[in-house]
């Protein structure tokens, strides 16, 4: 995948007038871990190619990365110029970068567009304990109407608790919902 990015940042014609490629790309993954080491494997992949461009890499590193600066330059038809240009330009703007999870890009968007998403402008996502509030005041909720004497499923809900234990049904619903 960084290779893609690789080729995408210094080579693709789409870019070519770009003044930053890399604020024109999404990278995503599903967690925390594979963005952070995506966005490092790229800027290490893009200090190398600068480093080879400058002649700066070391001997075997240089011999790889000019095989690399190469098939660039052939298969976009641009020149070495560009290339460092476009990977400078992409380091530099790095902490600019969406390289990041799903749920980061989702944010990200509903911060562009606050209004139209519905959302308060600069709202934060709440990482704490906000599910396990949540979940546990509408189970308190759900339990309090559903096991009631008055309830149309009372004799329902009775013959299933004297199978199972409501502690094991409350966890059951939790993994259900993918959270625990």
């Amino acid at each position: 995948l960084v290779n893609r990015l690789l080729h995408t940042l210094l080579g693709h014609k789409r870019f070519q007038k770009e003044e930053s490629p890399l604020l024109r790309i999404v990278a995503m993954t599903f967690t925390e871990k594979a963005a952070s080491d995506m966005k490092v494997r790229l800027m290490g992949g893009l200090e190398q190619i600068v480093a080879a461009i400058n002649g700066n890499a070391l001997p075997e590193e240089q011999i790889k990365r000019e095989k690399f600066l190469a098939h660039i330059r052939d298969a976009y038809h641009t020149t070495h110029a560009e290339i460092g240009r476009r990977a400078r330009k992409s380091l530099e703007d790095m902490d600019k970068a969406i390289i990041g999870t799903i749920h980061s890009f989702a944010a990200h968007i509903l911060r562009l567009y606050p209004i139209e998403s519905g959302v308060v402008p600069g709202f934060a996502v709440d990482e704490g304990d906000a599910f396990e509030e949540l979940f546990d005041k509408e189970w308190n909720r759900w339990t309090g109407e559903e096991l009631a004497l008055t309830s149309p499923r009372a004799r329902l809900w009775k013959g299933v608790l004297r199978r199972l234990d409501l502690a094991y049904l409350k966890d059951l619903a939790k993994r259900l919902a993918g959270f625990t």
